[in-house]
């Protein structure tokens, strides 16, 4: 992942930070750029990956992230970055 991501959050060692980096490389969305053009600041970084941290879909997640062919418009129903993941794409 890049070196840009926010180092304010405390590190989690459940693989959380890439699985939201993979959803949002599927889905077309560059987290980093979005950081560095004030599009997502730390904050809402940081809680959308503790949010995907606390998913009991990870797993799910992860296989839907594996069956994707090539970039798709939008993360599965069930994803709880859903919104932000749309308003970054958008």
């Amino acid at each position: 992942m890049p070196d840009t991501y926010p180092d304010t959050c405390a590190v989690t060692g459940n693989g959380a930070g890439v699985l939201l980096h993979r959803m949002a490389e599927t889905v077309e969305v560059d987290l980093a750029e979005a950081l560095l053009t004030g599009r997502l600041d730390g904050e809402t970084f940081c809680a959308a990956r503790d949010s995907c941290s606390a998913c009991p879909e990870a797993a799910r997640c992860g296989a839907w992230i594996e069956a994707m062919p090539s970039a798709t418009p939008a993360t599965p129903h069930y994803c709880r970055n859903r919104s932000l993941m749309a308003r970054l794409r958008g």
